[in-house]
């Protein structure tokens, strides 16, 4: 299977930062404009365990979620190409998607994103697109604009520790 390869943003080349990128088997997006950001999480469990006659229950760690990392990406047609707007986004879509119906589930996606995430190992969980936001249509009738907002979670196979996370225990040059 061919793999698709998409280069976004005005400046976008070899020298920029990749502030943005996704790598599947399928499919192959960067760029170095991230004009929303990004946002990420993950939760930490917990049991309660009621015993008569505490005031509070008793609380113990449980687990903790996958990571979920969500991306909102806007980008804009020029001159003819409103073609490749619905086609990042059908592309975007395809990676939530089985490779082989009913043996292979969706694609493993690599994602660098900002210095936080570097070849991350996840999948994509969903896919929001959106086409042709404010009136923005050629004569033809194709998009000239769109935008998907993307949820990956992380697949994380060995167990991760604080150590593993945490970056700085001083925040004297920060205000808050």
């Amino acid at each position: 299977m061919a793999q698709t390869v998409l280069t976004g943003g005005v400046s976008a080349s070899k020298k920029d930062p990749v502030l943005f990128k996704i790598v599947s088997d399928q499919f192959s997006l960067r760029t170095s404009l991230l004009m929303g950001g990004y946002r990420w999480n993950k939760t930490a469990n917990f049991n309660q365990t009621v015993l008569m006659g505490r005031s509070s229950p008793i609380i113990t760690y449980s687990d903790s979620s996958c990571i979920n990392l969500s991306v909102t990406l806007n980008f804009a047609a020029f001159e003819d190409a409103q073609q490749d707007v619905a086609d990042i986004l059908k592309s975007l879509t395809a990676l939530t998607f089985p490779v082989e119906p009913g043996v292979k589930p969706p694609s493993l996606c690599k994602v660098t994103a900002g210095k936080d995430f570097k070849n991350w190992e996840c999948v994509l969980q969903s896919v929001d697109c959106e086409s042709g936001a404010e009136n923005t249509w050629s004569e033809e009738g194709a998009s000239m604009f769109g935008s998907a907002s993307l949820v990956f979670i992380g697949v994380e196979v060995e167990n991760k520790s604080v150590d593993d996370w945490i970056a700085t225990r001083n925040y004297d040059r920060l205000s808050f």
